[in-house]
């Protein structure tokens, strides 16, 4: 973040030789009319700059679908009113090659705003940066962890099976020899040897979600959303909770993942809300800018947004999951009064 002289007239010059991909932005949403381009910009582009200056940056940035768009929208205006800076999220796209081919990369925007003496925003400077390889690099760290953590998870399963097994011979053949405490706490040996065997699976699947192909389709997720509701009340207590599921959603995605990803969103709603009496679950879909969202909704416990880190497997793998459909993840709550999960799946808009 800086502020920009306009009375300096050697500004443009400077900039159109800065070696960085960028263009200088008016602040004027939702054109954010460009004024002022690099030649490295120009470089990846191919074009000229009277084909730049004056026109909006979403007449300029190559082949944006309606997600990234958004994202990007909404980065330039968080810059607006907060007058800070805002780096985006890694963005794979599809770079231009000789003879009509394209390669396959990827690259990060960082929107900083220019300020003027009195501290307004003057000016956007929206950099892109290329960074394939360090993307490839991680890609390349995440395989080897995935792989790792796949046989450490499958060969942990045998001893534990056994600590539980033997643990249960124990209980039944040797009652008689062991007093109140010492049952509880061969009981408590149990459960504990099935705790880490359920995570140890759960580590197992997530694993493998990046390897197998996504047998993408049509189907109607609402369906879905039913029958893993149904499942899960069948399989817990007795709680009474209310499903509000809206009908008649039908997407494009691969069924037997997009399930795993309901499972673990309504299954953490149903834990979340074990202390209400009224609890309510709701599944449902929007539109913003253009995108279809989903969200899974409750009136549970709920998150400090300023705490909340969205740890733990089962999160991880809606995101993985989410991520392999094109789409991604994010969450709202507040504490005691319930959280939302939304997510959305790199599709066209619902009714399409």
């Amino acid at each position: 973040m800086g502020q920009i002289q306009d009375q300096n007239p050697n500004f443009q010059l400077i900039f159109e030789d800065s070696p960085d991909d960028a263009l200088v932005l008016l602040p004027d949403a939702p054109r954010f009319t460009a004024v002022a381009v690099t030649k490295a910009r120009l470089n990846s582009m191919g074009s000229a700059p009277p084909q730049i200056i004056g026109r909006g940056l979403f007449e300029l940035v190559p082949g944006p679908g309606a997600g990234a768009a958004a994202d990007l929208r909404a980065s330039l205006e968080r810059v607006l009113a907060t007058r800070l800076p805002d780096t985006m999220a890694v963005e794979q796209h599809d770079a231009p090659l000789p003879e009509g081919k394209f390669e396959v990369k990827y690259r990060r925007f960082h929107n900083i705003p220019l300020l003027s003496p009195s501290g307004e925003v003057r000016y956007i400077l929206h950099r892109t940066v290329d960074v394939t390889e360090w993307q490839r690099e991680i890609d390349q760290a995440r395989r080897e962890l995935d792989g790792f953590s796949h046989s450490v998870s499958h060969d942990l399963r045998g001893p534990l099976h056994s600590i539980d097994g033997f643990s249960e011979l124990l209980l039944e053949e040797n009652a008689g020899q062991l007093n109140d405490e010492g049952r509880a706490r061969l009981t408590l040996v149990r459960k504990s040897a099935q705790r880490m065997t359920q995570l140890l699976e759960d580590l197992l699947r997530f694993t493998r979600l990046s390897r197998g192909e996504l047998h993408r389709m049509r189907f109607e997720l609402s369906m879905l959303a039913h029958s893993v509701a149904m499942q899960i009340q069948e399989r817990k207590d007795d709680r009474r909770v209310v499903f509000t599921i809206q009908d008649g959603l039908n997407v494009d995605g691969d069924p037997h993942l997009l399930q795993i990803v309901l499972e673990n969103l309504l299954s953490n709603a149903w834990k979340f809300t074990s202390k209400r009496a009224d609890a309510e679950i709701e599944f449902g879909s929007g539109q913003s800018n253009g995108e279809s969202y989903y969200f899974v909704r409750d009136n549970g416990a709920g998150f400090d947004m300023r705490e909340f880190q969205g740890t733990g497997v089962g999160l991880a793998t809606v995101k993985r999951i989410v991520a392999r459909h094109g789409g991604r993840v994010w969450a709202v709550g507040e504490v005691d009064k319930g959280a939302t999960f939304y997510f959305t799946l790199g599709e066209e808009p619902v009714g399409a």
